[in-house]
């Protein structure tokens, strides 16, 4: 989200709760470590050039035991897309993200990847709709 999306959301209310950061300059989260329970990323894994920084920096920010969820779809703006997203089915897209956790654990993250869960939010309705998809994490405990 940008700026003025935020400004525009009536759940955020107080201005200086809205943090606005482009992950692909600065893939270091501006909190305190250990200090959130749950981190959504939504639609926006398939862009970020240094997706295992950023999973650093969530497991980070993450409280032991909290939740990381990446949800995605297969709708994307293709000028924006990173080349290993591109071109690939939903299968790969959800070994993607698993494979940026797998990585970022073994570079230093603290993520549970034997329990992780992936979701079939919505499977497209037949071409009707987009499909959604989520991969939840786990910090360590």
């Amino acid at each position: 989200m940008n700026a003025e999306e935020l400004r525009e959301n009536p759940l955020l209310s107080n201005p200086s709760a809205r943090v606005v950061q482009d992950l692909n300059e600065n893939p270091v989260l501006p909190f305190d470590d250990n200090t959130f329970d749950f981190v959504l990323m939504q639609l926006t894994v398939d862009y970020l050039v240094r997706p295992v920084s950023v999973f650093k920096a969530v497991s980070s920010v993450l409280k032991p035991g909290g939740t990381f969820a990446v949800t995605f779809s297969d709708r994307v703006f293709m000028s924006k897309q990173v080349g290993i997203w591109s071109g690939k089915d939903d299968f790969d897209h959800i070994m993607t993200v698993v494979g940026y956790a797998a990585k970022s654990t073994l570079e230093g993250g603290e993520f549970d990847i034997e329990g992780l869960v992936v979701r079939v939010l919505s499977d497209g309705g037949g071409g009707r709709y987009d499909p959604l998809f989520a991969v939840e994490i786990k910090k360590k405990a």
